[in-house]
Order: structure tokens, then C-alpha cells, then sequence
């Protein structure tokens, strides 16, 4: 008996957006024209940069976690949300690891993805400005660069649900 494949359920898409919408409306009250005071706007680039790195990897757990319970069942898909739920800091080699373990050529697509526009680089210096704040060690950091590290963990989110959305019966991506 073979299972019917689903795309990404509503409820993780939904998941996804709200998570989205948070880190955006966080840039809105973030906006310096209304902050006067330099470090502040400084720390505010710095808290963006944290719940940038934190809408990466919780969207791409959300979204693993969907694609694990659409395809798996039992003590497979236990396993599979177990250690999804202990997914590691995503730096570049990191995400490409991971994704590799669900499909090599899609790990060998990203990885050209990342090579492109400084994306690798760029998604590195992410993680490390969030581990950096985390461990009490000081970053300077505009709302523009954070806002750039939120464009590049867009891109990746919308590549994730891209590969990760299922085949449909006439074998055209959901």
C-alpha cells in the first residue's frame, strides 16, 4: 500500500508566515528615524540579528518536521522530530549537512546557491553575530545589515519550502 503524498500542510505554512511576520514587524518598531540615541539603534541591530538567525532555524525545523510527518510514521518519524528537535546553529556547512541527509542533490543544489552573492559568507556571519551577542561579546550592527541577514534567511526559507513541498500525483511540485 503505498502513502498519498501531501504538500507542506496549512499549518506549517501558517507556522512559517507568522514566524515571518514577527521579525518584520520587529524591523518596523526597530525603524532608526525614530530612535535617537546610537546605541540603542546599535543594540536593536544586534536583538535583529538574534531573532533573524532564530526565524532560520525555527522555520527550518517547522519545516522538516512537516516534511517528516507527511513522510514517515512510527518510531521513524519519532526519531526524525527527535533529533530535529536538537537541530545544530546553521551555519552554512551546518544547513548543507542537514539537508543533505534528506537528499544529496539537494544539499549539492544549495550548496551552489550559497556559493552565489556572498550568501555562505554572509549566513555564517549571522550564526557568528548571534553566538557572538549570546556569549556577551559586543558587535557593531546597523538595522540595514540585520535587514540584509533577514533578506538572505528569507531566500533560504522559501528554497527549503520549494525542495521540501511534495510531489503531486501528476508530479509537479507542490
Amino acid at each position: 500500500m503505498t502513502r498519498k503524498r501531501a504538500s507542506h500542510s496549512l499549518a506549517a505554512r501558517v507556522q512559517v508566515e507568522r514566524l515571518k511576520k514577527s521579525v518584520e514587524d520587529l524591523y518596523i518598531r526597530a525603524d532608526p528615524r525614530n530612535i535617537d540615541d546610537p546605541e540603542i539603534a546599535s543594540d536593536l541591530g544586534r536583538y535583529l540579528c538574534v531573532r533573524v538567525s532564530g526565524f532560520l532555524e525555527q522555520a527550518t525545523q517547522v519545516i522538516l518536521r512537516d516534511y517528516c510527518s507527511r513522510n514517515s510514521w512510527g518510531e521513524i518519524q519519532t526519531f526524525a522530530h527527535s533529533w530535529l528537535d536538537r537541530m545544530p546553529n546553521l551555519s552554512s556547512d551546518a544547513l548543507v549537512k542537514l539537508i543533505k541527509r534528506f537528499n544529496e542533490s539537494w544539499a549539492t543544489e544549495l550548496e551552489e546557491m550559497l556559493s552565489a552573492e556572498e550568501r555562505r559568507a554572509s549566513l555564517n556571519a549571522l550564526i557568528g553575530i548571534r553566538n557572538d551577542v549570546a556569549h556577551g561579546k559586543q558587535q557593531g550592527m546597523s538595522r540595514q545589515q540585520a535587514w540584509e541577514y533577514f533578506e538572505l534567511a528569507e531566500t533560504l526559507v522559501d528554497w527549503l519550502l520549494e525542495r521540501f513541498g511534495d510531489v503531486s500525483a501528476n508530479g509537479s511540485r507542490q
